[in-house]
């Protein structure tokens, strides 16, 4: 698998306020591109584009495990996060990865007091309204 950094784009890209990362597994007899610009990066994943281009050790989300974009959340039978993002950004979260990591938080901590917490808790948030 090979991952390119958002320093590896040529420079002018990044003035004209295009950002974004390159992905290419070659393990997989397709490519996978995805360019992120910096609304997107900042509304996806609560990262300022700016801040991670002066990153070294940056990685694409994918490779984090971390994709939250339609055809990954699709894939994986979730919600695209497109129409999550108002109601996230109205409830007070600053990305939607915020709310996937505390949906996640909470899982795991319902997990560990199974007693104490109900077994499913059902955090999706949904046009700004908590299910």
């Amino acid at each position: 698998m090979q991952s390119h950094h958002l320093n590896d784009f040529p420079l002018d890209w990044f003035q004209e306020g295009i950002s974004g990362y390159y992905k290419l597994d070659l393990s997989k007899k397709f490519k996978l591109m995805t360019f992120l610009g910096d609304e997107a990066l900042n509304t996806a994943y609560g990262e300022n584009a700016e801040e991670v281009a002066q990153l070294a050790n940056w990685t694409c989300p994918k490779c984090r495990g971390i994709c939250n974009c339609s055809f990954f959340q699709r894939r994986r039978g979730e919600q695209p996060t497109g129409p999550l993002y108002r109601g996230a950004k109205e409830s007070g979260f600053k990305s939607v990865a915020e709310v996937f990591t505390m949906k996640k938080n909470l899982e795991t901590s319902n997990a560990l007091n199974e007693g104490n917490l109900r077994k499913d808790p059902e955090v999706f948030l949904l046009r700004g309204t908590w299910k």
